[in-house]
């Protein structure tokens, strides 16, 4: 079991990786302006202030790692230059980016932006020349100068000589890229802000994560309990009114999307709105929170967890019991229980020792298929219910564009999704002998 377990959280982490190269290059392909963000949370609006030096700029570029490759290699065409990131300058990298996509070639494109950047800084008699954006052929005919005529005919040569045929090459950089400082602040838990209030990532995580654990975990442990419960009454006392009533509630609370379940709560069991009887629980509000202390948090805020707790238990329990019911019959259907009855094994030894042991094998399944969708669950809830936890944080980060946090909340999920899969799979090899968690499989001779 133990080498079973290494080779499933091996087979793992390449998944983990592909997870988080996913999300970086999404990141990569942001419109927002990294360093502009970084600036922001240092209290530098750079985009309303002109007084920010363009060294400012460039300094904060080369902090965040951005003058680095962006991978560990890559695969260009050969008239690429090796190392284009260390243009500071946005505008100037975009412009040089669509150079290279027309097939202009790098030797070109270097020579007519050193004569654009003396150009621009150095004409005094054409204002609009400051104002030509690089590679542009909308060039202002008054500025009559000798590096403007220059840097004309450069575009001219350039356009001339474009690489009509090339072969590709494949550039590797070592670990000096940007990936893999990403993966190293990333998993070190360091030099990550949040874009919106300048707090540690991992500070906002870690306050995030007790609401969500005190809300999910007990939810679970619940849900488990209560639908073996129900399942297991409903198998033994199949087609009565118990059974029949207790099926049509639970197709409708299954039916019912979670966030609809939600709002419907909300309306009719915590409001005066339909009169004082339906207050049942407390209205949403806001929840202050300790900074020293997020346990007592929760504990100060108990009672804004009873009425989500119960709306997820509602909903889950509806799934869950529905399929212990059903694997409870479809275990009493198998020739062995026959065998069982004829040899004179009581009802109650027959499904205590056999009927629930074998069922749980589909129960244990189905849960841990469910950790992940609870945690995902929690995001509408959490949203809803206006609670704290990761589920909220994650909405709002995607929401509003802070990849510092939106990040590590989506491998963090990865992880435990994987994890949760793999806990079943080991559950299951214990209850079940007959499952084989070695590496050989069974073949036809």
């Amino acid at each position: 079991m133990i080498k079973y377990i290494i080779q499933r959280v091996l087979f793992s982490v390449p998944i983990i990786v592909l997870v988080s190269i996913l999300f970086f290059f999404l990141i990569k392909m942001s419109p927002y302006d990294p360093v502009e963000n970084e600036l922001f949370i240092q209290g530098v609006d750079i985009k309303n202030d002109p007084n920010v030096s363009s060294s400012l700029y460039k300094k904060t570029y080369i902090e965040l790692g951005l003058d680095k490759p962006v991978f560990y290699f890559d695969i260009v065409p050969n008239f690429y230059p090796d190392q284009i990131e260390e243009i500071a300058s946005k505008p100037l990298k975009d412009a040089v980016y669509e150079g290279l996509k027309k097939s202009y070639r790098w030797k070109d494109i270097e020579q007519a932006l050193k004569l654009y950047t003396q150009w621009t800084t150095s004409e005094k008699s054409c204002a609009e020349a400051k104002n030509v954006a690089f590679l542009s052929d909308l060039l202002p005919a008054a500025c009559q100068s000798s590096l403007g005529e220059a840097y004309r005919q450069s575009l001219r040569k350039m356009k001339t000589n474009k690489a009509n045929f090339f072969f590709p090459k494949i550039r590797f950089h070592g670990l000096d890229n940007q990936y893999h400082l990403f993966i190293t602040q990333l998993f070190r838990g360091k030099a990550k802000r949040s874009k919106l209030d300048g707090k540690l990532v991992s500070g906002k995580i870690k306050h995030a994560a007790i609401w969500t654990v005190a809300l999910v975990l007990p939810m679970l442990f619940l849900c488990f309990l209560l639908s073996m419960a129900l399942g297991f009454y409903q198998a033994i006392h199949r087609n009565s009114w118990f059974d029949r009533i207790s099926t049509y509630i639970s197709y409708l609370f299954y039916v019912i999307p979670l966030f609809l379940l939600a709002t419907l709560a909300i309306v009719f069991l915590s409001t005066k709105d339909y009169g004082s009887w339906t207050h049942w629980f407390p209205s949403v509000d806001i929840i202050f929170l300790s900074e020293k202390s997020p346990w007592s948090s929760v504990f100060k805020n108990l009672k804004f967890l009873i009425l989500p707790l119960f709306i997820m238990l509602l909903h889950y329990i509806a799934i869950l019991s529905r399929q212990m019911k059903t694997a409870l019959l479809e275990e009493y259907k198998k020739p062995y229980i026959t065998s069982l009855l004829s040899k004179g094994v009581s009802q109650q030894t027959l499904f205590f020792r056999h009927l629930l042991p074998n069922s749980l094998i589909t129960m244990i399944t189905i849960f841990t298929s469910m950790v992940p969708a609870s945690l995902a669950g929690s995001l509408v809830i959490e949203e809803l219910f206006n609670l704290p936890g990761l589920g909220r944080l994650l909405f709002r980060s995607l929401d509003l564009g802070d990849i510092n946090v939106s990040l590590p909340l989506v491998l963090i999920l990865s992880i435990l999704t994987i994890i949760s899969y793999l806990l079943g799979d080991v559950l299951n090899a214990y209850l079940n002998p007959k499952i084989n968690l070695s590496s050989k499989t069974v073949g036809f001779e």
